[in-house]
């Protein structure tokens, strides 16, 4: 079968495509060209594929990137959110424009290094996705947008996978110094330092300073752009202010950040729209678990169907500082049953 593996330059990437080739299929490398500081991670994708002796090919996407991807993390930050860009990305291109590639050159499957699983259900007759094995490592999170027709065509050898170590201990014997190299951790695109001082050079009104308030509007001191505070954050807000307060809200609209107490943070109801229920047959209600943030814990919900792409969850104990921007996803057990981006009213 042929097969197309996205390489990333990282050891998830390299070990995927490593153990489908050593499965027998004709495997074909390709690279995301996102933005201009990927040199080092598209070498080390070209010498993957040189080391497997498969073919690989790099697709420049840096407009799309940045229209769909930088754009809207910038979007996000000036209307007071806190976005996960690599949802936007997931969605937009590595399973976009990406899978929309490797089929036009000819693959029957599109491969990842996403620890995750893809199952098919008999008794429904559709797909589903579950956590990983290795549920430290488990990133169904960042798929709960993937569609029947997608999931059909995707391959993910990572979600059997015990352990991190196992990984890397059998891509040793292929190549020691790559089974060694550490994961990416931040934002892709942001080459130095933090999200703040990216947006300050972009010159974003994230960036501008303004006050801190009260939820009656009374001034507390300034703050140094809204794009350095997020919901329920404690600490950093200014020597007079840390510890006596915590962050409720942002109103981006007036350049303030909205200081509050303990209390002010809870919520035992949420409405997503534009909500994307992996499964056709989804019912109207059911019990799920919700994840808030990537590493959230996860909480016992209920969730309602309000209308096409509109849900209720109502939660079972109150949950702290849900922050917008954040993709909200459910499940039930191990399976993942949808999500959405949560935006305010």
């Amino acid at each position: 079968m042929k097969i197309a593996v996205g390489l990333s330059g990282g050891i998830d990437s390299a070990a995927t495509a490593l153990q489908l080739k050593k499965a027998g299929h004709d495997v074909m490398g390709i690279t995301m060209s996102l933005f201009d500081h990927q040199t080092a991670e598209i070498e080390s994708a070209s010498e993957v594929a040189d080391q497997l002796g498969i073919t690989h090919t790099v697709l420049p996407l840096h407009d799309a990137f940045k229209k769909e991807v930088i754009n809207a993390f910038i979007h996000a930050y000036e209307a007071g959110e806190t976005p996960n860009p690599c949802l936007i990305c997931n969605q937009k291109l590595k399973y976009g424009l990406l899978l929309d590639f490797a089929r036009k050159h000819g693959a029957e499957k599109f491969a990842t290094g996403h620890y995750a699983q893809i199952v098919y259900d008999s008794n429904l007759g559709e797909y589903a996705v579950e956590r990983a094995v290795n549920t430290a490592k488990d990133q169904s999170y960042n798929l709960f947008h993937l569609t029947q027709e997608q999931l059909a065509q995707l391959i993910l050898p990572l979600g059997k996978i015990v352990s991190k170590t196992e990984l890397r201990r059998t891509y040793a014997a292929h190549d020691a110094r790559k089974a060694e190299k550490r994961d990416s951790q931040g934002i892709c695109f942001i080459e130095h330092g933090k999200q703040t001082h990216f947006l300050k050079a972009q010159q974003s009104r994230a960036s501008e300073i303004g006050f801190f308030v009260d939820k009656y509007g009374k001034r507390l001191g300034r703050h140094l752009g809204t794009a350095n505070y997020t919901i329920g954050q404690k600490r950093k807000l200014n020597p007079a202010l840390s510890g006596r307060y915590v962050v409720t809200g942002i109103n981006a609209i007036e350049n303030q950040v909205i200081l509050g107490e303990e209390k002010d943070l809870y919520q035992e109801t949420l409405i997503l729209t534009h909500f994307h229920f992996i499964s056709p047959t989804a019912p109207e209600q059911m019990a799920v678990r919700i994840k808030t943030s990537q590493w959230s814990p996860f909480y016992d919900a209920e969730l309602l169907r309000c209308g096409d792409d509109i849900v209720q969850l109502s939660f079972k104990t109150s949950v702290r500082a849900i922050a917008p921007g954040q993709g909200i996803v459910c499940y039930q057990g191990d399976r993942l049953i949808g999500g959405a981006i949560y935006h305010l009213p």
